[in-house]
């Protein structure tokens, strides 16, 4: 249980930016970053890589995902 709310804390943190908040608010970000550890050599480590492609695949095909 500990782990999972480790994760949990560390996908929160790296939603979170040291640079504030974006000025231009209709402009999509260069990049996003995102951030799960996992170990790939497992059954639950190889779904979470194949969903995470899958996000960032369906992320970058479409433009207007990132816009706010």
């Amino acid at each position: 249980m500990r782990l999972f709310w480790t994760l949990i804390l560390v996908v929160l943190y790296n939603g979170c930016s040291s640079e504030g908040v974006n000025s231009t608010l209709s402009a999509r970000p260069k990049v996003v970053n995102i951030g799960c550890m996992v170990y790939f050599n497992t059954l639950v480590g190889k779904v979470t890589k194949v969903a995470a492609e899958a996000v960032v695949e369906d992320i970058n095909s479409n433009p207007d995902v990132l816009v706010l």
